[in-house]
């Protein structure tokens, strides 16, 4: 079941909250929703999805997108896509949808992911759309469904501190690092896309130490940049929307467009997740796929 945003929290809520719902319906097998969905559409609409063999982003304009949710990503499932919406993040003109998914493929196969969805206002209309994916079963064991909620001005401090802790700590500064380290709480789950090298979730402070100084600070040499573009927040969950470079120990490049949400507890970070995005979806320059 889709949970209304509480429209009076954030100016565009109510249109970015119905044209979840719609787009949660369509892809869902209704075909009125999602024409629905895409007349709440600017005409010049971009659509971002994270690189596949099948897909190239961005997506242009309202007809382009209708066509593409309609004509080839509905059509891939059997019984049309379910969404189960956990959680809901606002910012100035922007919404972020926390949500798992899942299906059966056309080929009898399985499809289950948490995906974050963030949907851009401008106006009265929908400007922009950008998935985000995670893995399967994110949510499920450690967020409660809720509509969105005020920020909590302490959580969303702590988050910001964190952020900007871990930010500086990836790209070289190891006192940044032992702060963001010792923000966790310990018994903390982290959750990251999976990987040939990540077995997600790590739970506990320990393990959480381990991933960060043992794996993802020494696969960059050189440090690994983290850029920030848009913050959107619910209680005690902050998401931060950001685009990754750095060059690995193998001398190759990667580039990536992470949202990482916290949830903050006692003052401390007890849940983490990591979503992959669309590389370029904020710096145009930046659409080489290399993850």
């Amino acid at each position: 079941m889709i949970d209304p945003v509480v429209p009076h929290l954030l100016p565009n809520g109510q249109l970015l909250s119905r044209g979840f719902a719609c787009l949660s319906c369509g892809l869902g097998g209704d075909r009125g929703a999602l024409a629905e969905f895409a007349s709440l559409l600017a005409t010049d609409a971009r659509l971002w999805l994270p690189p596949t063999p099948n897909t190239k982003s961005p997506y242009e304009g309202r007809t382009v997108i209708h066509a593409l949710l309609s004509d080839f990503i509905v059509p891939l499932y059997r019984d049309g896509l379910r969404l189960d919406l956990y959680r809901t993040l606002g910012g100035p003109s922007r919404c972020a949808f926390l949500f798992e998914d899942q299906a059966i493929k056309r080929d009898g196969s399985v499809y289950q992911n948490s995906p974050c969805i963030v949907l851009e206002a401008r106006g009265d209309q929908i400007a922009s759309i950008c998935e985000y994916w995670g893995g399967p079963h994110f949510f499920a064991d450690s967020l409660q469904r809720a509509t969105l909620q005020s920020p909590n001005p302490e959580s969303s401090r702590i988050a910001q501190a964190a952020f900007n802790d871990l930010r500086h700590g990836l790209a070289g500064d190891t006192d940044s690092l032992e702060r963001f380290l010792g923000r966790l709480a310990p018994d903390v789950s982290l959750w990251f896309p999976p990987t040939p090298n990540t077995r997600s979730p790590y739970r506990g402070a320990a393990a959480a130490r381990a991933l960060f100084v043992e794996l993802l600070v020494p696969m960059y040499p050189q440090g690994l940049y983290v850029q920030l573009f848009h913050t959107l927040s619910s209680g005690s969950l902050t998401t931060f929307e950001t685009q990754s470079f750095g060059v690995r120990r193998d001398g190759s490049e990667y580039i990536n467009t992470p949202a990482l949400t916290l949830n903050i507890r006692d003052g401390k970070i007890g849940e983490l997740w990591e979503h992959w995005g669309p590389p370029g979806a904020f710096d145009p320059e930046l659409r080489r796929i290399s993850i």
